[in-house]
């Protein structure tokens, strides 16, 4: 056809030969610049996903792709961004059949979708009709949409981008200050690698546990409480006839439901959890057949759905973790039963996360695995280790050195409480799913035979719980106070008749009306109505009274709380001392010394008295008046001391401001977060301590007493018998009096300081 006639039915511009002509005779008169090579022609950012059309919205720079370019490339994770190379000019038409000839990839085949750029209807060799040549539609078709000779550089500058982003991300994770804990994931990273340097401690697995959130089917495990668990674990229990070893360990969809008793539909949300690929094939098929090929895993649901609950105590989710894997009930713990413990609640962690087939995060779960088999065998030896240097009888030691773990040890380990390092991501994980800052343990005043435990041979009774687990039906906390101090009055007075204006004003406190008219006053009338027919009461029948469907372990749980508050009101009376105590060191500290001339009139006065009773130097203190002190001190041991005091005051202060936060009526934001991380003491400390020590320590015995230290004349009496008390245990020789040896103290120092009982290496 000539250039001057236009195709039959064209309804663009009609050109005329002239016209053609001149726009020829235009281009060839421009100067013949060089080209730059295809692959670094343009740039294509892909800018995430359009929130309302759902599709990728594409935003295309034409400019030179150099190295150094690559590296301000955005991240991978916080935008969808992908950097690829398009043309600069349409392809041809050869090349365009040969693509839009290719066959569909086998994935999209297989699950029946269509992938994107693809058509259905056909086209004839060698039109472009639908296509947009140089320019992908979708991050999917990016690539499909280039020729096959740019591909090679397109995939290379991919690789380099994914490889840099992915590594710049991970470092603002591990250097990310996490809003639970006052540490990063970089120092927890440092201090494991310090300790075992060849331990894959899973850090990729752990960053995404700790710094993102779970999968949606799984928010709704957090809310159930221990009592539901317990039922649950019975029923698993029941199912291989209380018989250890016997409980099935996977389960099919059926099973699952039976064994969870909830509506199928929420049993699916959860199996597409924890058995992705059984729940495809499920939704696909929709056959019975495959509700009975999913494969669920028992000991790693319940470990994760346990520590993931935001109603359970830490000390109670980790009595429960062990207990599933300590099938004889020994309340001991050997490698085998540990290497299982630790493998189900990493998969049941990760799958909850939607890592468990992640590569390079999902952990090795294969008990066969050699690596996996020395990375807990590694762990569990240095539990060891640390329990066998706490041991206090032989017994303990010779099971300790069969490789047997006391259970209490298993629990410290957990929380964090031994300072080994690769403790503080599990410590980490208890402190982000609990209620941060209120450590509730509800059987801290029960008898040890009466905590919660499970068992492998007999049905395990419903557990005490914390507050938290309650509904509003019952009593609550913040309320036991008022409750308490109320009958005391009432039951002095012998009446129950008292208005709500006159409890008020002689508790000295408000009291929430709602509280008073739905609970206290219908308790009160019929307290009442007890005292007019002469019949017992009690505080106990009292708190039936308020809350009509407690049972008798939730008035155990409300009798704790009663102890709590008298714990409570030790514990200001405790904190006060302390602050006295330091106020007196300090003003002890800066008093100067005795004069010379006051000294020897003493000394005067010790000698006409013949033959006195005391030494002359226990004389000049005493007879010191108080504006002085009567030696000389040392530096060391008055820093070490005034340490010591500063410390143990802050310790005592944050145990109170965390029970007065149990019982307060409105539950404020925690201010500070604690660290998990014990790091080694600094050389320049331990340093100090030693020679605090030894200045203090006269005869060089290698222990102090209340009496030695008092003998230095540099600490106050008061302070002298206190610091014994916190410090030592009972002296054989005088049952009043107290000693410490330097291991102890250094270690009280340490912990004080929230350091590990060792000394930092030299760098």
């Amino acid at each position: 056809m000539p250039l001057a006639l236009a195709r039959p039915g064209f309804r663009g511009r009609h050109y005329t030969k002239a016209d053609v002509s001149s726009k020829i005779s235009a281009l060839m008169s421009l100067p013949n610049t060089p080209r730059a090579p295809r692959a670094m022609r343009t740039k294509t950012i892909l800018d995430g996903l359009n929130a309302t059309t759902g599709k990728a919205d594409m935003a295309c720079k034409h400019e030179a792709v150099t190295e150094d370019g690559l590296q301000d490339l955005p991240l991978v994770g916080e935008d969808l961004t992908a950097t690829t190379e398009s043309k600069a000019r349409p392809e041809s038409c050869c090349s365009q059949s040969r693509s839009a000839q290719r066959p569909r990839p086998a994935s999209s085949m297989a699950s029946g979708t269509r992938s994107p750029g693809w058509r259905q209807e056909s086209r004839r060799p060698g039109s472009m009709s639908g296509q947009r040549p140089g320019k992908a539609a979708t991050v999917s078709s990016a690539e499909t949409g280039l020729p096959a000779a740019s591909k090679k550089s397109m995939r290379t500058a991919a690789e380099v981008d994914t490889t840099r982003s992915a590594s710049s991300a991970r470092q603002h994770q591990l250097r990310r200050r996490l809003s639970f804990a006052a540490d990063t994931l970089e120092e927890v990273a440092c201090a494991i690698r310090e300790e075992e340097p060849q331990l894959d401690w899973l850090q990729d697995s752990w960053g995404r546990i700790l710094t993102t959130m779970p999968t949606a089917d799984c928010r709704s495990i957090s809310l159930r409480s221990l009592q539901s668990w317990v039922e649950v674990y019975n029923r698993w229990q029941a199912c291989g006839g209380w018989n250890p070893g016997h409980a099935p360990v996977v389960m099919d969809a059926y099973q699952f439901q039976e064994l969870l008793a909830v509506p199928m539909p929420k049993v699916l949300e959860w199996i597409r959890t924890f058995d992705p690929a059984g729940y495809m094939k499920l939704q696909q098929t929709r056959a019975a057949s495959e509700y009975r090929k999913v494969r669920v895993s028992i000991p790693a649901f319940l470990t994760a759905a346990i520590a993931m609950s935001s109603t359970i105590s830490k000390k109670q989710k980790i009595r429960f973790l062990v207990g599933v894997f300590d099938e004889n009930d020994s309340r001991t713990f050997e490698l085998p039963e540990f290497t299982a413990m630790i493998s189900s609640f990493l998969y049941g962690v990760e799958c909850m996360f939607g890592i468990a087939n992640l590569s390079g995060c999902s952990s090795r779960q294969n008990l066969g695995d050699p690596a996996a088999l020395w990375e807990r065998k590694q762990i569990f030896q240095r539990i060891l280790d640390d329990a066998l240097s706490k041991a206090e009888s032989e017994e303990q030691r010779s099971k300790l050195e069969a490789g047997s773990a006391p259970l209490p040890a298993i629990e410290n380990w957990f929380l964090g409480l031994g300072g080994d390092p690769l403790s503080v991501p599990f410590a980490l994980f208890l402190e982000r799913f609990s209620a941060r800052g209120l450590d509730d343990d509800p059987e801290i005043f029960e008898n040890e035979e009466r905590k919660f435990r499970l068992s492998h041979t007999a049905p395990v009774n419903p557990p005490m719980e914390t507050a938290a687990s309650l509904d509003s039906g019952f009593l609550r906390r913040s309320q036991i106070r008022v409750v308490r101090d109320l009958f005391r009055y009432c039951a002095s007075s012998r009446h129950f008749d008292i208005s709500h204006a006159e409890a008020e004003q002689v508790l000295d406190t408000t009291i929430d009306a709602e509280f008073w008219i739905a609970k206290l006053w219908p308790a009160l009338e019929d307290m009442e109505t007890l005292w007019q027919n002469g019949a017992k009461f009690s505080l106990a029948s009292f708190l039936k009274k308020i809350s009509p469907r407690a049972s008798a372990r939730h008035l155990r749980m409300f009798q704790s709380w009663l102890k709590e508050l008298d714990q409570l009101e030790g514990l200001r009376g405790q904190v006060d001392r302390t602050r006295q105590l330091v106020r007196d060191h300090a003003h002890f500290v800066a008093r100067p010394v005795l004069p010379l001339p006051i000294r020897q009139e003493m000394i005067m006065d010790y000698g006409k008295s013949g033959k006195p009773s005391q030494a002359k130097d226990d004389f000049i203190a005493t007879m010191c008046p108080s504006e002085y002190r009567p030696k000389e001190g040392n530096p060391a041991v008055d820093s070490v001391v005034g340490e010591f005091l500063a410390l143990q005051l802050t310790r005592e202060e944050e145990v109170l401001a965390q029970k007065e936060a149990l019982f307060a009526y409105e539950k404020a934001p925690i201010a500070t977060v604690k660290s998990f991380l014990k790091l080694p003491v600094p050389e320049a400390s331990w340093r100090l301590w030693d020679r605090a020590f030894d200045l203090l320590d006269l005869d060089g015995a290698g222990f102090l007493t209340r009496d030695k230290l008092a003998g230095s004349y540099q600490i106050p009496y008061e302070v002298c018998n206190w610091m014994c008390q916190q410090m030592g245990s009972i002296d054989t020789a005088d049952p009043v009096s107290f000693s410490f040896d330097k291991a102890a103290f250094i270690k009280k120092m340490a912990d004080l300081s929230n350091r590990c009982f060792k000394l930092a290496s030299k760098e």
